[in-house]
């Protein structure tokens, strides 16, 4: 088995060579080739997926996974019709966790947050919110029934939510 310190030799090595590569101005695909190729070697299954990514991400692309998940956080709440929403599959699709960027009420007093992802989520519920989120906490937003969402502030405190659409 590889230790860790050969892991990263073997992946510092790969970066070497695709930026040599791209600086020697020699064709990029043979770079990528020879890239595949070292990690093609790597036994360890882990260890070999995760010199794969990094090529990719050598190369300006991120891993599907990783592409997956950012598309995913982006669309989750976002009505149906208007987008196809990533699938991830396992139970993972069903809730997102979110770092409050700001947060307000509405003209009619009901909570408002918006995540650093740019997403903005109302309150559709008659609780009273006792501790609103503050700006740096963390929010679980989860899928409910028949569509609705419930925004967790905090174990104690959820409330129904809807995603308001990009203006």
């Amino acid at each position: 088995m590889e230790s860790r310190a050969q892991v990263t030799a073997q992946l510092m090595t790969i970066g070497a060579a695709l930026a040599a590569g791209l600086l020697a101005g020699s064709p990029a695909r043979a770079a990528d080739e020879s890239a595949y190729d070292r990690c093609s070697a790597i036994a360890n299954a882990e260890r070999r997926l995760a010199c794969f990514d990094e090529v990719q991400k050598a190369r300006g692309r991120a891993p599907a996974h990783e592409a997956v998940q950012t598309e995913h956080r982006r669309s989750f709440g976002l009505k149906v019709p208007s987008i196809a929403a990533p699938r991830l599959g396992s139970g993972e699709d069903q809730s997102v966790t979110v770092r409050v960027a700001a947060v307000g009420q509405t003209h009619d007093g009901k909570l408002w947050i918006r995540t650093e992802d740019g997403a903005v989520w109302d309150e559709n519920d008659t609780v009273i919110v006792r501790q609103p989120p503050k700006v740096g906490d963390s929010v679980r937003i989860r899928r409910a029934a028949v569509g609705s969402y419930l925004c967790d502030f905090t174990r104690w405190q959820s409330v129904r939510c809807e995603r308001r659409e990009s203006q």
